[in-house]
Protein backbone atom coordinates (compact mmCIF):
# COMPACT_ATOMS: atom_id res chain seq x y z
CA UNK A 1 0.00 0.00 0.00
CA UNK A 2 2.80 2.37 0.89
CA UNK A 3 4.56 1.63 -2.42
CA UNK A 4 1.37 2.38 -4.30
CA UNK A 5 0.96 5.66 -2.47
CA UNK A 6 4.59 6.68 -3.14
CA UNK A 7 4.35 5.74 -6.81
CA UNK A 8 1.19 7.83 -7.15
CA UNK A 9 2.86 10.67 -5.30
CA UNK A 10 5.65 10.78 -7.88
CA UNK A 11 3.52 9.93 -10.90
CA UNK A 12 0.73 12.53 -10.53
CA UNK A 13 3.00 15.61 -10.64
CA UNK A 14 4.55 14.34 -13.88
CA UNK A 15 1.07 14.06 -15.44
CA UNK A 16 0.24 17.58 -14.27
CA UNK A 17 3.48 18.99 -15.68
CA UNK A 18 2.91 17.20 -18.97
CA UNK A 19 -0.57 18.69 -19.28
CA UNK A 20 0.77 22.12 -18.37
CA UNK A 21 3.50 21.85 -21.03
CA UNK A 22 0.89 20.91 -23.64
CA UNK A 23 -1.22 23.91 -22.67
CA UNK A 24 1.75 26.28 -22.91
CA UNK A 25 2.77 24.77 -26.23
CA UNK A 26 -0.73 25.46 -27.49
CA UNK A 27 -0.42 29.11 -26.51
CA UNK A 28 2.85 29.33 -28.40
CA UNK A 29 1.28 27.86 -31.55
CA UNK A 30 3.18 24.56 -31.39
CA UNK A 31 0.15 22.30 -31.02
CA UNK A 32 -0.84 21.94 -34.63
CA UNK A 33 -2.27 23.78 -37.54
CA UNK A 34 -5.74 24.58 -36.30
CA UNK A 35 -7.23 25.51 -32.94
CA UNK A 36 -10.69 26.97 -32.55
CA UNK A 37 -12.71 28.22 -29.59
CA UNK A 38 -16.35 29.32 -29.78
CA UNK A 39 -17.46 32.46 -31.62
CA UNK A 40 -15.25 34.80 -29.65
CA UNK A 41 -11.87 33.59 -28.58
CA UNK A 42 -8.64 32.24 -29.94
CA UNK A 43 -8.01 31.04 -33.49
CA UNK A 44 -4.71 29.63 -34.76
CA UNK A 45 -4.72 28.68 -38.42
CA UNK A 46 -1.35 27.70 -39.88
CA UNK A 47 0.47 29.60 -37.11
CA UNK A 48 -1.46 32.80 -37.80
CA UNK A 49 -2.91 33.56 -34.38
CA UNK A 50 -6.01 35.67 -34.02
CA UNK A 51 -8.20 36.63 -31.10
CA UNK A 52 -11.77 37.29 -32.19
CA UNK A 53 -14.07 39.63 -30.24
CA UNK A 54 -17.56 40.82 -31.14
CA UNK A 55 -18.33 44.55 -31.03
CA UNK A 56 -21.96 45.65 -31.07
CA UNK A 57 -21.71 49.41 -30.59
CA UNK A 58 -19.13 51.93 -29.52
CA UNK A 59 -18.99 52.96 -25.88
CA UNK A 60 -18.92 56.69 -25.33
CA UNK A 61 -19.28 58.81 -22.25
CA UNK A 62 -22.21 61.12 -22.88
CA UNK A 63 -22.39 64.33 -20.93
CA UNK A 64 -19.36 63.48 -18.81
CA UNK A 65 -16.20 65.52 -18.85
CA UNK A 66 -13.08 63.58 -19.81
CA UNK A 67 -9.49 64.45 -19.13
CA UNK A 68 -7.50 65.56 -22.17
CA UNK A 69 -5.18 62.99 -23.74
CA UNK A 70 -1.97 63.68 -25.65
CA UNK A 71 -3.39 61.85 -28.70
CA UNK A 72 -6.61 63.83 -29.00
CA UNK A 73 -10.25 63.99 -27.97
CA UNK A 74 -11.36 60.67 -29.49
CA UNK A 75 -8.60 58.81 -27.66
CA UNK A 76 -9.41 60.74 -24.46
CA UNK A 77 -13.02 59.58 -24.64
CA UNK A 78 -12.08 55.93 -25.21
CA UNK A 79 -9.39 56.12 -22.50
CA UNK A 80 -12.06 57.37 -20.06
CA UNK A 81 -14.39 54.52 -21.10
CA UNK A 82 -11.59 52.01 -20.59
CA UNK A 83 -10.84 53.37 -17.11
CA UNK A 84 -14.52 53.37 -16.20
CA UNK A 85 -14.95 49.76 -17.35
CA UNK A 86 -11.78 48.21 -15.99
CA UNK A 87 -11.44 50.05 -12.65
CA UNK A 88 -14.27 49.56 -10.20
CA UNK A 89 -14.19 51.87 -7.19
CA UNK A 90 -16.28 51.20 -4.12
CA UNK A 91 -16.54 53.13 -0.90
CA UNK A 92 -15.43 51.34 2.22
CA UNK A 93 -18.06 51.63 4.93
CA UNK A 94 -15.68 50.85 7.79
CA UNK A 95 -12.69 53.02 8.50
CA UNK A 96 -11.69 56.51 7.49
CA UNK A 97 -13.86 56.88 4.40
CA UNK A 98 -11.35 55.46 1.97
CA UNK A 99 -12.33 53.87 -1.30
CA UNK A 100 -11.33 50.49 -2.66
CA UNK A 101 -10.31 49.99 -6.29
CA UNK A 102 -10.55 46.70 -8.14
CA UNK A 103 -9.12 46.15 -11.62
CA UNK A 104 -11.18 43.87 -13.85
CA UNK A 105 -9.03 41.80 -16.25
CA UNK A 106 -5.78 43.37 -14.98
CA UNK A 107 -3.55 41.87 -17.69
CA UNK A 108 -5.48 43.72 -20.42
CA UNK A 109 -5.64 46.97 -18.46
CA UNK A 110 -1.92 46.86 -17.58
CA UNK A 111 -0.98 46.14 -21.20
CA UNK A 112 -3.01 49.13 -22.44
CA UNK A 113 -1.45 51.35 -19.75
CA UNK A 114 2.01 50.18 -20.80
CA UNK A 115 1.21 51.02 -24.43
CA UNK A 116 -0.07 54.44 -23.39
CA UNK A 117 3.32 55.18 -21.80
CA UNK A 118 5.12 53.66 -24.80
CA UNK A 119 3.31 55.92 -27.28
CA UNK A 120 3.90 58.98 -25.10
CA UNK A 121 7.66 58.27 -24.95
CA UNK A 122 7.85 57.43 -28.67
CA UNK A 123 6.19 60.72 -29.61
CA UNK A 124 8.42 62.75 -27.28
CA UNK A 125 11.51 61.08 -28.81
CA UNK A 126 10.14 61.75 -32.34
CA UNK A 127 10.45 58.06 -33.17
CA UNK A 128 6.73 57.82 -33.98
CA UNK A 129 4.38 60.19 -35.77
CA UNK A 130 1.50 61.45 -33.57
CA UNK A 131 -1.10 60.51 -36.22
CA UNK A 132 0.25 56.96 -36.53
CA UNK A 133 0.39 56.64 -32.73
CA UNK A 134 -3.23 57.85 -32.45
CA UNK A 135 -4.34 55.36 -35.11
CA UNK A 136 -2.57 52.44 -33.41
CA UNK A 137 -3.69 53.36 -29.89
CA UNK A 138 -7.28 53.88 -31.08
CA UNK A 139 -7.26 50.28 -32.32
CA UNK A 140 -5.72 49.06 -29.04
CA UNK A 141 -8.47 50.80 -27.07
CA UNK A 142 -11.18 49.32 -29.30
CA UNK A 143 -9.71 45.85 -28.75
CA UNK A 144 -9.44 46.33 -25.00
CA UNK A 145 -13.04 47.53 -24.72
CA UNK A 146 -14.22 44.56 -26.81
CA UNK A 147 -12.15 42.18 -24.65
CA UNK A 148 -13.87 43.55 -21.54
CA UNK A 149 -17.27 42.47 -22.84
CA UNK A 150 -16.02 39.10 -24.10
CA UNK A 151 -16.66 36.16 -21.82
CA UNK A 152 -14.01 34.15 -23.67
CA UNK A 153 -10.91 36.33 -23.38
CA UNK A 154 -8.91 34.01 -21.11
CA UNK A 155 -6.38 33.06 -23.82
CA UNK A 156 -5.91 36.72 -24.76
CA UNK A 157 -5.42 37.72 -21.13
CA UNK A 158 -2.89 34.95 -20.46
CA UNK A 159 -0.82 35.87 -23.51
CA UNK A 160 -0.84 39.54 -22.47
CA UNK A 161 0.12 38.64 -18.90
CA UNK A 162 3.24 36.86 -20.17
CA UNK A 163 4.29 39.68 -22.49
CA UNK A 164 6.32 42.57 -21.11
CA UNK A 165 7.76 44.49 -24.09
CA UNK A 166 5.52 47.17 -25.62
CA UNK A 167 6.35 46.11 -29.20
CA UNK A 168 5.23 42.56 -28.44
CA UNK A 169 2.10 43.80 -26.67
CA UNK A 170 1.24 45.85 -29.75
CA UNK A 171 1.70 42.74 -31.93
CA UNK A 172 -0.76 40.85 -29.73
CA UNK A 173 -3.35 43.62 -30.08
CA UNK A 174 -2.77 43.53 -33.85
CA UNK A 175 -3.76 39.83 -33.75
CA UNK A 176 -7.25 40.80 -32.59
CA UNK A 177 -10.05 40.59 -35.12
CA UNK A 178 -13.06 42.74 -34.24
CA UNK A 179 -16.40 41.56 -35.62
CA UNK A 180 -18.50 44.73 -35.80
CA UNK A 181 -22.27 44.36 -35.75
Amino acid sequence: MQKLFLSLLFFLPSIYLSAQEKMLAGLNGQMGEKQLKSNTGFVDTKNEKHFIFDVYEADVLKGEEVEPHFLGAEIASKWAVLNKLYIKKTEVSVGFGASYSETIKPSVYNAVSKLNSYFKKSISKNSLNINEAAKQFNRVLDCAIAAYYSADSVEFESVLAKTKKPDEILEIFNMVVLNRF
